[in-house]
């Protein structure tokens, strides 16, 4: 009786998987929405945001193009977080080795060691990309403080690659 109580409550995880999902559609709106002022800048002449009036018109489209990018990349890995919570708890294991043909292939999640070391590796490009972003917008005007961020990503990295999460189940394919 327990376990059954205990087996239907992964189900909760439907609540996890929809929020991700509806979060990393509006991801991709909110993405597409910044490369098309990429475009209305550059190409129709449109106004910048005031904290980019000081660059040229490519510059302000590649940083739009750079905060598109950014947010993409949050979508990605809510996209991911939601397959992964998925493919933990709730889909049939058996089910899923027998067909041949899966359609995510490139994500497969066989733990949460690997589901936390894919997020983690994805959060780290994120925030180079932020750094670049940073660069680009304050290029004439950078200060040593803007080192925090590389630095922050270097021992995120290092740390990520001393905790060798997922790495286990690496070795093995």
């Amino acid at each position: 009786m327990k376990k059954t109580i205990f087996n239907n409550f992964r189900y909760i995880g439907w609540i996890v998987i929809f929020c991700s999902m509806l979060g990393s559609m509006l991801l991709i709106m909110i993405g597409a929405s910044k490369a098309y002022s990429a475009f209305d800048v550059f190409i129709f002449n449109a106004t910048p945001q005031a904290e980019l009036m000081h660059l040229d018109k490519a510059d302000i489209a590649i940083s739009y193009l750079i905060k598109s990018l950014d947010t993409f990349l949050v979508a990605l890995v809510l996209f991911i977080f939601s397959h992964g919570v998925f493919t933990l708890f709730i889909s049939d294991k058996t089910a899923d080795e027998q067909q041949s043909t899966q359609v995510l292939k490139w994500i497969k999640t066989p733990n949460i060691g690997h589901l936390k070391n894919i997020l983690a590796e994805v959060i780290i490009v994120i925030l180079f990309v932020k750094f670049l972003e940073l660069v680009l917008v304050n290029f004439n005007d950078l200060s040593w403080s803007i080192l925090v961020l590389p630095a922050s990503i270097l021992l995120l990295s290092l740390g990520l690659k001393f905790l060798e999460l997922g790495q286990h189940e690496q070795a093995g394919h």
